[in-house]
């Protein structure tokens, strides 16, 4: 397959949409066409210092945000290719990121998880602010987090082998095992 022969690095995550598929590779965030011929339109490689853990796409606006170990929450205008938006997001490496879209407001917000043990909220969009709007202490490194479909509660999976359960502004409020 011609697309396979063309990354030369190793790839961490995929992630598919009707128009495009993003790969990434180590550092740099690579953009493919999904349907034939399968080209290459895009090299997004300035965007972060280490390899980059995880991507999301935004819900309402042509923003790809994406996490890495270099310890940063990126915003990035697709239709540019620039970074809008660097965050030193967490003390340690950032593992994963989810988004939604908050209530009837329309705001879309962010969760990050990493190493320091928190899970972070933030504002997405590109007039977001550089503060989160909330941080739950999870006591481990967090690898993973979810929002639920509903946008009011994040899902965090941590070295201790528990689905933490966080309401939005919440501390920690239920713990499933």
């Amino acid at each position: 397959m011609q697309l396979v022969q063309q990354i030369e690095a190793s790839v961490r995550i995929t992630h598919i949409f009707l128009i495009s598929l993003y790969l990434k590779d180590a550092i740099s965030l690579a953009l493919w066409r999904t349907y034939p011929p399968n080209t290459n339109y895009g090299l997004l490689s300035t965007i972060h210092k280490a390899p980059v853990l995880d991507l999301q796409w935004s819900l309402f606006s042509p923003l790809l945000y994406s996490v890495s170990a270099d310890h940063t929450l990126a915003y990035t205008d697709l239709t540019t290719g620039q970074r809008i938006r660097k965050l030193r997001a967490h003390r340690e490496i950032i593992n994963s990121l989810d988004r939604t879209l908050a209530g009837g407001a329309g705001v879309e917000l962010l969760a990050s998880a990493s190493d320091d043990g928190t899970v972070r909220v933030w504002e997405g969009g590109d007039e977001a602010g550089k503060d989160p709007v909330a941080v739950f202490e999870l006591g481990c490194p967090a690898t993973c987090v979810a929002w639920s479909a509903d946008g009011a509660t994040i899902y965090a999976g941590g070295l201790d082998n528990v689905i933490h359960v966080c309401g939005h502004f919440m501390n920690l409020d239920m713990v499933l095992k």
